[in-house]
């Protein structure tokens, strides 16, 4: 008879089951009439100046200084928030040796 496939056997399911995290749950507070709650968390701050960036305006920025993920990957980043705020951005390497970006946030695509 042939082996089992190792991951089909019961010791390997068991084994998953054991480095699987439990359910998260959720916690559920209830005041009563007049108690106050405590204060909320406040918001936590952006990682990088969005709303200046996105201003319509042309910004320099450089890895390292203004931003701490590799350049494509922050490049990457700037198309997605302009995406998610319905926006276009154009961008330009200016030096991928010192690390160097363009670019410029915009309501409308370029030529319209």
């Amino acid at each position: 008879m042939p082996k089992p496939i190792p991951w089909m056997t019961q010791e390997y399911k068991d084994s998953l089951a054991r480095l699987s995290r439990p359910p998260r749950t959720e916690e559920v507070v209830v005041y009563r009439t007049g108690e106050t709650p405590p204060e909320p968390k406040p918001a936590r701050r952006a990682k990088y100046p969005w709303d200046e960036w996105m201003d319509g305006e042309w910004h320099d920025i450089q890895e390292g200084r203004d931003f701490h993920v590799p350049l494509e990957s922050f490049r990457a980043q700037l198309y997605i928030k302009a995406a998610r705020a319905n926006m276009q951005v154009q961008t330009m390497v200016v030096s991928r040796r010192e690390g160097i970006l363009t670019f410029c946030f915009m309501d409308e695509p370029p030529g319209t």
